[in-house]
């Protein structure tokens, strides 16, 4: 009978164990949106209007700006961990960005994030790259700069880096920016920061673009300069992305 208890009681031990292991896996930050401070829309969840896992879809009027947004988050494969891995990236693509002032207040700052695994121990330092375009709604005048940045900080919270702002004005129709990203451990989370300022009642403004983390290649510091390794990042992540999407009115 007190064998039959024991091995009951370590059955429920064991059980609770296992129940928590997997809860506490399961506690990683989701793919969000968040609007001048507020989240306003987690990947599956509340404000998200995308059944799709991993893109999220995002519709409304935030502090006089009505905002149509589209993005999504990926993890490419990849093994070993830090400078000269083998093929790790991963990013966040901004689709379809659609902002019109209806009597604004101050910028717009949106900022997407999601946390990610490196392959290995994740130690080492991988290079951050951000790029930026920028286009007219059609019957929409336009005013104002955007900007977007990346960051990436590592679970530990000791390890972390970030690309300058990509910036553009009425006329400039794309930019890229890159830095460096030491991370000291294996989760971390990537960071989209764009922000819209000056943009004048009854304007709009169109942009798209991406965040992507990866591992260096041998040649990356060459490559960089002719762009080459920027345009096979973002061709898989760029897939789909012209896809129909109505002005936001």
């Amino acid at each position: 009978m007190m064998n039959t208890l024991c091995c009951r009681g370590l059955k429920l031990v064991l059980g609770a164990a296992l129940v928590a292991f997997l809860t506490q896996g399961e506690a990683r930050a989701a793919f969000m949106v968040t609007v001048n401070g507020s989240v306003v829309a987690i990947d599956g969840g509340a404000g998200d209007l995308n059944p799709t896992g991993h893109e999220v879809t995002f519709a409304g009027t935030v502090n006089g700006y009505k905002i149509q947004l589209q993005a999504r988050s990926q993890s490419g494969g990849g093994s070993g961990g830090g400078s000269g891995s083998s093929g790790y990236r991963a990013g966040i693509d901004l689709l379809d960005l659609q902002v019109i002032g209806d009597n604004p207040t101050g910028p717009l700052t949106i900022t997407l994030s999601d946390t990610y695994s490196l392959p290995g121990s994740g130690l080492g330092t991988y290079d951050l790259v951000s790029q930026l375009n920028r286009d007219s709604i059609p019957g929409y005048s336009t005013s104002g700069t955007v900007s977007l940045a990346t960051t990436a900080t590592s679970g530990s919270g000791s390890g972390g880096g970030s690309t300058p702002d990509v910036s553009l004005s009425p006329g400039q129709s794309s930019g890229t920016s890159s830095g460096s990203f030491p991370s000291t451990s294996n989760d971390y989370n990537l960071g989209q920061t764009v922000v819209v300022d000056g943009l004048g009642n009854g304007d709009g403004v169109q942009v798209s673009g991406g965040s992507v983390v990866h591992a260096p290649a041998p040649a990356s510091a060459v490559l960089l300069l002719s762009g080459a390794p920027f345009l096979m990042m973002f061709r898989q992540f760029r897939r789909g992305q012209n896809r129909s999407v109505q002005p936001v009115i």
